[in-house]
C-alpha cells in the first residue's frame, strides 16, 4: 500500500496574496481565471454575491453600444428575373 502513497502526486499550495500583488502575474492569473469550468465560475459568483458585491462589481461590462445604420438593400433575385421578355 506504501506504493501507491508514492504515486500519489502532491501540490504545494500557492501564496496568492502574494501573487495578486505583482501586476503582471495578476494579468496571466485574469486570463487563465477566464478558462475555468462554469462550477467554478458560479462557486466565486457566489462567493461574491455572498460578500455583498453587486453586479456590476463582479461582472465586467460586455462591450459599448455602438450605433450602427444599415442601409436598405434593394431585393434582388439570386438567379434573375424569369419574368422579363427580351
Amino acid at each position: 500500500m506504501d506504493y501507491m502513497m508514492e504515486e500519489k502526486e502532491e501540490f504545494v499550495p500557492l501564496n496568492w496574496d502574494s501573487l495578486i500583488t505583482n501586476e503582471g502575474v495578476w494579468e496571466v492569473i485574469k486570463e487563465e481565471l477566464d478558462k475555468l469550468s462554469p462550477y467554478c465560475m458560479m462557486t466565486i459568483i457566489t462567493a461574491a454575491k455572498g460578500e455583498g458585491l453587486s453586479d456590476k462589481q463582479i461582472f465586467k461590462p460586455m462591450t459599448k453600444e455602438v450605433e450602427v445604420e444599415y442601409e436598405e438593400m434593394e431585393e434582388a433575385d439570386p438567379f434573375g428575373d424569369t419574368t422579363k421578355e427580351e
